[in-house]
């Protein structure tokens, strides 16, 4: 166990103690493989790196599994009810890459609309979950009671927009709270975060809504680039149009920074970047 992370004493202590399982958020594995001394350790050892708490991007999974020589898998949870669901070693790339696996025993979920209806399968909603990890919030019955769909056993709604394929495995398109409208459509931003994250010049991207008069908001992308290069707003543009995302959901302002806020447990604060981008066009509306 480390203290705080540091991603070259993490390689340190894999090839100095043989590790085999590694656990990690993805914050920190995508550090760890754009390192520059990533070449001088010994990482033969890894045979799984699990990671959690984030979406990991999936052209991140493949440069994991590329240069540490391991697979990796995901545990899907939350601080409300533990963990829900995980992929295996065993599973195929495009299951370990790109969902967070089957149910685990003894839990249950479903994806429903709006309404509380459970919605067929492939199509997006809100995963609800039943897990033996419940017990709602200290000595704040109304909020429990709330989360859980009004009932002390009930469905805790998990806010994330999911979907399920034939085989059972569940995927998180996205938060709810994180989507923002643009015009009479809705965008959910982890899907454009997962096709821009592979492009070759992208280290790490978050992409927030931002306040715009005509269309009540429109798509932000701030974005980490790997050292050493530099990505204009036309070539992200022309990325995301090759790769077949929909006009609707391209963002239309692109801002390269060094470093994302972080929360402890290694997720992106969203509202920090949206505080940004609100303030930077207040001072451009002032200026112009």
């Amino acid at each position: 166990m480390q203290p705080s992370f540091d991603a070259e004493q993490a390689m340190q202590l894999i090839e100095k103690e043989h590790v085999t399982f590694a656990v990690a958020v993805p914050a920190q594995l995508e550090i760890m493989v754009n390192h520059p001394n990533l070449g001088k350790y010994d990482l033969s050892s890894l045979k799984v790196v699990c990671y959690s708490g984030a979406v990991l991007s999936p052209d991140t999974a493949r440069r994991i599994e590329g240069k540490l020589g391991c697979r990796t898998i995901t545990v899907y949870g939350g601080v409300e009810f533990a963990f829900l669901s995980a992929t295996c070693p065993d599973d195929t790339q495009e299951v370990r890459w790109n969902s967070v696996g089957k149910i685990c025993p003894h839990h249950e979920a479903k994806i429903v609309d709006t309404e509380g209806r459970e919605v067929p399968r492939g199509q997006d909603g809100e995963l609800i979950v039943k897990t033996p990890n419940t017990g709602g919030f200290h000595k704040d019955g109304e909020a429990t009671l709330a989360a859980w769909s009004g009932e002390p056993d009930g469905w805790f709604r998990t806010g994330d927009l999911a979907r399920v394929d034939k085989e059972g495995n569940y995927y998180i398109v996205g938060r709810i709270k994180d989507v923002y409208k643009r015009g009479g459509w809705t965008v959910a931003p982890a899907e454009v975060e997962k096709v821009l994250s592979a492009h070759p010049k992208v280290a790490s991207v978050a992409i927030v809504g931002m306040p715009d008069q005509v269309l009540g908001e429109k798509g932000c992308a701030y974005v980490i680039l790997k050292a050493g290069e530099s990505l204009t707003f036309e070539e992200m543009i022309a990325f995301l149009k090759e790769k077949k995302v929909a006009s609707y959901k391209l963002p239309e302002r692109l801002e390269i920074v060094s470093e994302f806020p972080m929360s402890s447990g290694g997720k992106v604060l969203k509202r920090e970047l949206i505080a940004d981008i609100t303030k930077k066009l207040k001072a451009e509306s002032r200026t112009s």
